[in-house]
């Protein structure tokens, strides 16, 4: 194309035929290359241009930018948009993970967030109330705390730390509640309790251990008619594994959303998780004018079991409940009640007696100090009895037999029946070891007699269940 205006700025400066020639040739040669290879053009040639010609110039070198720049943009847009789907929204800074804490008390291992460089949260049920707490943040800072202040209503507590934490590790609680869809990180310790020194590499794996989640229900806001004690939680689509308990839930910027509670039963895999409204709840309500101390707590229990004896041979179905009155958590006061009934084999002295029903009523109160089967996580014990037995124990023998009757010279025979019984009344000293878990025990009780030592000695063997069959428990009975 031929740019007149260059030819004027030419002609200006010389018009000779021959000066107009070089210029219109020079004109026709340069324009191609101009258009077709812009980036050709030198600093020094955009100089020489002289103002008239500014214009095609720019528009040249802007056309060329307009080209460079969607081609620097697409090669830049790219790359940051793989950046973010390599790293999917996840709640793992540094000061979300340094916030994480592993808690273990007694048998009990759960989750737990720092929330203030002394206090940790976590849920009610993974620590005992005034036991001695061992705590592991995620920044490697350990401690050793007890419980602060707890909200029995909501299932949650604060143990207030012997040596603080750093101030840098404390969590940052969530000013908008999660919505549903939202991404979540779950950190906990699933897997991890219980693992003995031959599962140290999956133990270590597994503790401290990032879980990715979704938001599956809003919390429910409580309604205007409802009076008591309302729990704000809302759903995930992840469910808890043992050590979870009280883990963290972080939104994708690394705030705290709540507490993992647990499964949903029947849920299909959904876990429940306390909102920081009741955490800051929890963390606003006033210090409690006493310290939590080591509880004592009350437990009803019920089982069965069997009764025997080889002087003479007893055997016996046992049905036994009783209550567990506990002291400072290890010793154990228990008042009983028990009913016996089976059979005795026959004897020969004092009186010979065929084989007959035996049945007995017993109580007694027994005393017991609880050892644990240290493992993380496990709630194992022995624990070593001796108490009193009081029975009130009763044999009796059925027999027909055809005896005459004759009145005034007219003979009969007619069925008499005549109950053989015998009773006695037997104290003495109950002697035993129970092995728990959890809910259930197994006993053995070995009964003597100072009386008669061999005569009335009895072996009994039980299994009970705590809260059945009548659910009662005063205190920490977990």
């Amino acid at each position: 194309m031929l740019r007149l205006s260059s030819l004027r700025t030419r002609c200006r400066l010389s018009c000779t035929p021959i000066s107009l020639l070089s210029v219109l040739l020079a004109t026709l040669l340069a324009t191609p290359a101009i258009a077709d290879t812009d980036d050709a053009v030198s600093d020094s040639e955009v100089e020489a241009v002289p103002a008239d010609t500014a214009p095609p110039a720019q528009t040249s070198t802007e056309a060329s930018g307009t080209e460079k720049a969607p081609a620097a943009k697409a090669a830049e847009t790219p790359a940051g948009d793989e950046a973010q789907d390599d790293q999917p929204t996840k709640a793992t800074p540094a000061t979300a993970m340094a916030a994480v804490a592993r808690l273990v008390s007694g048998s009990r291992v759960g989750g737990g967030v720092l929330v203030a460089p002394d206090l940790v949260m976590t849920l009610l049920d993974r620590v005992g109330l005034g036991y001695r707490v061992d705590v592991r943040l995620g920044n490697g800072h350990q401690a050793t705390g007890r419980i602060s202040k707890v909200d029995k209503a909501r299932g949650l507590a604060l143990v207030r730390l012997d040596e603080p934490a750093p101030a840098s590790g404390v969590a940052t609680l969530a000013t908008r509640p999660a919505a549903r869809g939202d991404a979540v990180t779950i950190i906990g310790h699933g897997g991890s309790v219980g693992l003995s020194a031959d599962y140290a590499e999956l133990r270590g794996l597994t503790s401290f251990s990032t879980v990715q989640a979704q938001v599956a229900a809003d919390a429910y806001e409580r309604p205007g008619d409802y009076d008591g004690d309302w729990a704000t939680n809302f759903l995930v689509d992840r469910s808890a594994g043992s050590g979870d308990e009280g883990s963290p839930v972080f939104s994708a910027s690394g705030e705290l959303l709540g507490l993992l509670r647990g499964a949903v039963e029947g849920g299909g895999g959904r876990g429940l998780v306390a909102a920081t409204a009741d955490l800051r709840r929890l963390l606003d309500a006033p210090e409690p004018e006493r310290a939590y101390r080591k509880p004592h707590h009350m437990q009803s229990w019920a089982g069965f079991g069997v009764a025997f004896h080889n002087r003479p041979s007893h055997i016996a179905g046992l049905v036994t409940l009783g209550l567990r009155i506990a002291f400072l958590d290890a010793l154990r006061l228990e008042p009983w009640f028990e009913v016996d009934m089976g059979s005795r084999a026959a004897i020969q002295t004092p009186v010979e007696r065929p084989r007959d029903l035996w049945w007995s009523v017993e109580g007694g109160l027994s005393f017991g100090y609880r050892l644990p089967l240290f493992s993380e996580g496990s709630r194992s014990y022995v624990v070593p009895t001796a108490g009193l037995r009081l029975g009130w124990n009763r044999f009796q023998h059925n027999q027909q037999s055809l005896v005459p009757s004759c009145q005034d010279g007219d003979c009969s025979w007619i069925v008499q029946k005549t109950t053989d019984q015998e009773r006695s009344f037997r104290a003495g000293a109950d002697l035993g070891v129970d092995v728990r878990h959890g809910k259930i025990r197994i006993g053995y009780r070995y009964f003597l007699s100072p009386a008669d030592m061999k005569g009335h000695a009895m072996h009994r063997i039980v299994m009970t269940v705590d809260g059945w069959p009548i659910p009662l428990g005063l205190g920490d009975t977990h």
